[in-house]
């Protein structure tokens, strides 16, 4: 949450820049990365996780808390919000947003090689090739063996279930005021 940032970094005109992401793709991938490192013996863990990460005992607070804490302050100069799902949808156009916000000069064909390098399916190519042993940097790309960044925008429609209803019913009136909401369902 943006409180939770230390006050220095908020006195500072230190830019921060904070990737909001379809609240039903963020619980099915965090899901996935808890089971993926813990191995959970619970045969219902999904029910159980999605309950820990609605409520307000997750590792950041309740999840809608957490954005609706970070949209309080969108306006702010040092502040850039940018949609997960938009950014893999046209990446060239992040990173244009980004590096404008940073104030760094870049052409387009640099931003074309750089959209090229750090796309997702590069970085899984590379990931594939390079050794990622505990002593290299790749292994921040990896949770148990895995890829991190394995499931795509919209996968979470495999995980929920019309059972799933408090999710939709606390979604609907935590965010209801939220500009940030249209994120979970236009990338749905």
């Amino acid at each position: 949450m943006y409180n939770m940032l230390p006050l220095k970094i908020k006195m500072k005109p230190c830019k921060i820049i904070y990737i909001v992401r379809n609240a039903k793709n963020t619980a099915v991938s965090l899901y996935h990365d808890y089971t993926d490192n813990l191995n959970p013996p619970c045969t219902d863990m999904w029910a159980v996780f999605l309950e820990l990460f609605l409520g307000e005992d997750g590792v950041c607070g309740a999840q809608f808390d957490h954005g609706l804490s970070w949209e309080e302050h969108k306006n702010e100069k040092n502040n850039l919000i940018i949609v997960y799902a938009e950014m893999k949808k046209d990446l060239f156009k992040a990173i244009k947003e980004i590096t404008t916000f940073l104030g760094v000069q870049v052409s387009d064909s640099e931003i074309s090689k750089i959209a090229g390098k750090t796309s997702f399916a590069e970085r899984k190519n590379n990931a594939a090739r390079e050794n990622h042993g505990l002593n290299h940097t790749i292994c921040a790309l990896i949770s148990n063996g895995n890829l991190v960044f394995r499931k795509a925008v919209g996968d979470w429609i495999n995980s929920f279930t019309s059972k799933m209803r408090a999710f939709d019913e606390l979604f609907t009136e935590k965010m209801k005021y939220s500009d940030l909401a249209r994120h979970s369902e236009d990338y749905s």
